[in-house]
């Protein structure tokens, strides 16, 4: 079965679990776990897309929220 945008079919495909944090889900895709998220993005729990950090702001792979580059 194909799980939900953000979710994932996990270890043995019975369920879908939530993607954590830095990560996302396409139910499009044909992934059937979660990606992580590129540098400069971010996503929180089941997420279907990542979120381009704001400007000012940056992030590595994987984060669940950016950092605010000092002036």
């Amino acid at each position: 079965s194909q799980c939900a945008p953000g979710y994932s079919s996990g270890s043995f495909a019975s369920e879908c679990i939530p993607c954590s944090p830095g990560t996302y889900s396409h139910a499009t895709s044909g992934h059937h776990a979660c990606q992580l998220c590129l540098a400069g993005t971010f996503s929180q729990a089941a997420s279907s897309t990542c979120t381009p950090c704001p400007n000012g702001g940056f992030s590595g792979p994987g984060a669940s929220s950016c950092d605010s580059c000092s002036p």
